[in-house]
């Protein structure tokens, strides 16, 4: 899928821990073994029923590729990597519920894993899948969530003024992409000043969007990077 991005500036902190903690005295193999375990559990916290089955054997497909890929591994980094590449694919799969909506929010990232303080860009694209030519608006662009606490932090913005309305005609299949803070465009991705601790992070962005009379809050699917 074409992933075009928008960027604001925003700062992030969070606390949290996912993966294999506690397993740095195994060695590797047995590390690959506990790493295609938390593939598999992360797997079967999705639903069958709720996806269609091609988003069901997409999931499978992500959980045998991520194994091969940890099996692959050389080193306990890579083995962490694949798990999170694996959780993220799995993440990015829609549900029927999503595949039957008007739009479906897309977020990717270039790599998963970072250094403290390496700020990054995230890929957000709003997809009109709704069969029709949709005439939406919004105030603000695509807005990070984290659980936990997350700080936006707008320079050209320090009395929290809302942003003036803009309005957009998507055909079926368009994209959204690029939108800011203030409604502008931008190439690179959503820019993220990484204030976060070291440790594992759950990220998603959501879209507000007006939509025949009613706003719509569209949410993406969820992202696992790692601080080190």
């Amino acid at each position: 899928m074409t992933k075009k991005l928008l960027v604001f500036t925003l700062a992030v902190m969070l606390l949290g821990v996912f993966g294999l903690t506690g397993c740095d005295n195994i060695n590797l193999a047995e590390y690959k073994v506990a790493g295609k375990g938390l593939i598999d559990a992360h797997a079967a916290t999705k639903t069958q029923g709720d996806y269609t089955e091609g988003g069901w054997a997409a999931i499978l497909k992500a959980v045998a590729d991520g194994k091969a890929e940890v099996d692959d591994a050389e080193d306990k980094v890579g083995v962490d990597t694949s798990i999170l590449t694996a959780k993220n694919e799995i993440n990015a799969v829609f549900t029927k519920e999503q595949e039957m909506g008007s739009f479906v929010l897309t977020i990717a990232v270039e790599k998963t894993t970072f250094q403290r303080n390496e700020d990054f860009r995230v890929s957000v694209v709003l997809k009109n899948i709704s069969g029709e030519g949709q005439e939406i608006g919004f105030n603000y662009g695509f807005i990070a969530h984290i659980p936990g606490y997350i700080d936006f932090f707008d320079p050209d913005n320090p009395s929290g003024e809302m942003p003036e309305l803009h309005s957009v005609f998507l055909d079926d299949g368009d994209l959204l992409s690029n939108i800011g803070y203030w409604g502008e465009m931008e190439q690179e991705g959503i820019f993220v000043t990484n204030r976060l601790v070291s440790g594992t992070h759950e990220m998603q962005f959501h879209f507000l969007l007006g939509l025949d009379g009613e706003s719509v809050r569209i949410w993406s699917n969820k992202i696992i990077i790692k601080i080190q």
